[in-house]
């Protein structure tokens, strides 16, 4: 497996000197459901990474950069 890509995957930031994320990142599986608050619109989707920061949620389709949502679950 490539560097680049096992950083990508699961590798942290401390180990890639071009990863702008600041917080290690540790897989995590979860369902989510969520709603965006301002549009009501519905989100399903399932995590995949979590970390101090967040988490990465894979969905079907996405929502707006700064989109506030509350989880469902």
């Amino acid at each position: 497996m490539s560097e680049e890509l096992n950083n990508k995957i699961g590798g942290s930031a401390e180990t890639d000197p071009h990863e702008r994320r600041r917080h290690t990142r540790h897989p995590f599986t979860a369902t989510v459901e969520a709603v965006e608050l301002k549009s009501q619109t519905r989100i399903q989707g399932r995590t995949s990474e979590l970390s101090r920061g967040g988490c990465y949620v894979d969905t079907i389709s996405s929502l707006p950069a700064g989109s506030i949502v509350k989880n469902l679950g």
